[in-house]
């Protein structure tokens, strides 16, 4: 009869593999197990502890991959006379402890990005604003260099993106010598390919600019610009890819307010005030390697003085 009802249960593992820790989803379980392992329990609908059931807990521990499955709801169950065996239909719910957990570790990671991403933008309009007062040239120049700059980040994203999932996925793994060694690689990689595109952009940007505006005054000024932001590129790419390094270890808090207070509050502080002692289009251009500076200085000091083993 024993090895008839672990059988039964064995077929109903197949299921298992869709019920996880963090889904909100309410599973209806229908379990067999013998009338002894679960006579404690009465007759009407009723919440119980899976601790009270050592096999029950056993089960799900298994079959889930995880411990914090505390509690189950039974309805009434019938006794089957002729195997001896209870028919509990079971919806298995996960602790609201561990919901509240996941809820708090998705905020802690998703809203600082959200909110850093949101106050650059609007750190921009302002830069953007004192471009504005060089004429419609000038907007048109660092416009098209814009779009070229755009194409020219992707590959520093894709790196800041892919360095976040390594570190998290090692680290949740209990390697952080791997996390650390691969943080070093990648940060190392990112910059190369930021400053080779940067040195590509340097020369060949008048030429580049053509693509979008065919207008001599505003190539001029769109040179302008980019000649003196692209070699420093390697320092955007560092900036990037240590906020990636630093959200995979659960740090996203850091990167945020170092972007916020260097690349928003000041770069529009350095623009609205240089502008009027050095009213020169590029001492606005010299506004991003500034910033990108100061938060590449910022980001040593924090990679240097991490502790990654404590991050595991």
């Amino acid at each position: 009869s024993t090895d008839h009802s672990w059988q039964v249960i064995e077929k109903l593992s197949t299921v298992q593999t869709f019920f996880t820790d963090s889904s909100p989803v309410i599973h209806i379980i229908p379990l067999l197990f013998h009338y002894q392992q679960v006579n404690n329990i009465s007759t009407d609908k009723t919440i119980i502890n899976l601790s009270d059931i050592p096999a029950l807990a056993e089960y799900f521990n298994h079959n889930t991959g995880t411990n914090r499955i505390k509690y189950c709801i039974c309805h009434p169950f019938n006794i089957v006379p002729d195997i001896g065996y209870v028919f509990i239909p079971a919806y298995v719910s996960v602790s609201i402890i561990s919901y509240c957990n996941n809820i708090r570790q998705v905020i802690t990671q998703g809203l600082p990005t959200g909110l850093q991403n949101s106050v650059i933008s609007v750190g921009n309009l302002v830069v953007q604003s004192n471009i504005n007062t060089f004429g419609a040239f000038a907007i048109s120049g660092q416009g098209a260099f814009a779009k070229l700059e755009g194409i020219a980040f992707l590959p520093i994203m894709s790196m800041s993106m892919a360095l976040t999932t390594f570190v998290s996925q090692n680290l949740g793994a209990g390697k952080a010598d791997r996390a650390k060694k691969g943080s070093v690689m990648g940060v190392a990689f990112g910059m190369a390919m930021a400053e080779l595109v940067g040195i590509c952009l340097f020369i060949w940007v008048p030429i580049l600019l053509r693509i979008f505006v065919d207008v001599p005054e505003a190539i001029e000024f769109g040179t302008i610009h980019g000649r003196t932001v692209a070699l420093f590129f390697f320092l955007l790419a560092f900036s990037n890819c240590a906020t990636g390094v630093l959200r995979g270890v659960g740090k996203s808090i850091v990167p945020m307010f170092t972007m916020l207070i260097c690349w928003c509050g000041i770069r529009v502080l350095y623009v609205t005030i240089a502008i009027r002692i050095i009213p020169v289009f590029r001492t606005i251009s010299s506004a991003y390697p500034l910033t990108w500076t100061l938060s590449s200085i910022i980001f040593i000091v924090f990679l240097l003085r991490m502790d990654w083993d404590a991050r595991v």
